[in-house]
């Protein structure tokens, strides 16, 4: 069951203006509770607004995901997934690792679509807040017929599935930051997290989790306001169920190959997917510690190497950002 803000959020139109009174009667709730949930929407800015008249109308459409449409557009594919769509929860994270064990019931890939996530986490702990209808939010849990030790680059596996997708749909401008991030000019438009579940010495099951701002002027990431980009910018007005689909097909396509061959077969296609290649780069790896070179590529296991001083230097992990003279 649909809690009364979504209910409320899908019952507004961006033709025809709704009073209050209107949406109460239709969805069949009190006055103070429909009150209650475009008070909520305002705060999640939801696009709509509120007539001289008193009536709501929305300012542009939001396209519902939807689970039929979502196999539907699948196809044969659709066979290999298991889809969970709700409406709002905290983390898809979250929500698929404490259900690790399904794996052992249902050998399909699980994945789980929320129309808002409310407490997203991204690497390091930082929190990932967005509004409704205005972003695509999703995690899988998918088991890998290899060891967890070889893990590490999938993260910059999964970027690769999502910048081809992207270009699919007509998004030529979309890039990587090392390691988890989809950008546009050096802004955010998405980010990944991987997160391990259970494994053995053959298998692993990994939690992947993917956000992409789909119209989004900002986030709240860490409770501050930090301005991103999103695909309406590129001009691309997909359904986010069209958006979905194309990134799942994709997935599927580089799983099989990453198994096959592991991360050896992505790094090229990494590096020119990468903004930071062959640029000035600032990485911070500890608080406080800093190291300046310029990137050279990526290792086996999705280690970002640096040339510091006339040598190369690998790293695991870390923050990077480009040094001023060599922005553009």
């Amino acid at each position: 069951m649909e809690n009364t803000m979504l209910r409320v959020a899908k019952s507004l139109d961006h033709i025809t203006p709704k009073s209050m009174s209107h949406i109460s009667s239709d969805l069949g709730i009190a006055l103070i509770d429909t009150n209650k949930a475009l008070d909520e929407l305002t705060r999640l800015e939801f696009p709509f607004r509120i007539q001289n008249d008193g009536k709501y109308l929305m300012t542009s459409p939001v396209s519902w995901l939807s689970k039929d449409m979502i196999q539907q557009e699948m196809g044969d594919l659709s066979h290999n997934y298991l889809i969970e769509l709700v409406g709002a929860t905290g983390s898809t994270n979250s929500d698929l690792l404490s259900r690790k064990s399904i794996r052992e019931k249902n050998p399909k890939t699980l994945v789980r679509i929320a129309e808002l996530q409310q407490n997203g986490r991204g690497r390091r702990g930082r929190k990932w807040i967005t509004g409704l209808g205005d972003s695509l939010t999703f995690s899988l849990l998918h088991k890998f017929n290899m060891p967890a030790s070889v893990l590490p680059s999938l993260t910059l596996v999964v970027g690769v599935a999502v910048i081809r997708s992207l270009r699919n749909l007509g998004g030529q401008k979309f890039k990587l930051k090392w390691p988890n991030d989809i950008i546009r000019g050096n802004m955010k438009v998405g980010g990944i997290l991987t997160e391990l579940g259970n494994f053995d010495s053959k298998t692993a099951d990994v939690v992947i989790g993917i956000g992409l701002n789909i119209k989004r002027k900002h986030i709240i990431e860490n409770g501050l306001k930090v301005v991103v980009s999103d695909l309406y910018r590129e001009k691309m007005s997909h359904d986010r169920n069209q958006i979905l689909v194309s990134i799942l097909k994709e997935l599927h396509n580089v799983f099989a190959s990453f198994e096959a061959s592991g991360f050896t077969s992505f790094s090229d296609e990494y590096e020119d997917m990468h903004y930071y290649h062959n640029r000035l780069v600032t990485i911070e790896t500890y608080p406080k510690k800093f190291e300046r070179g310029s990137v050279i590529g990526v290792g086996p296991l999705g280690e970002l190497i640096l040339k510091i001083n006339g040598k190369r230097k690998m790293f695991n992990a870390g923050e990077i950002k480009l040094e001023s003279s060599d922005e553009g």
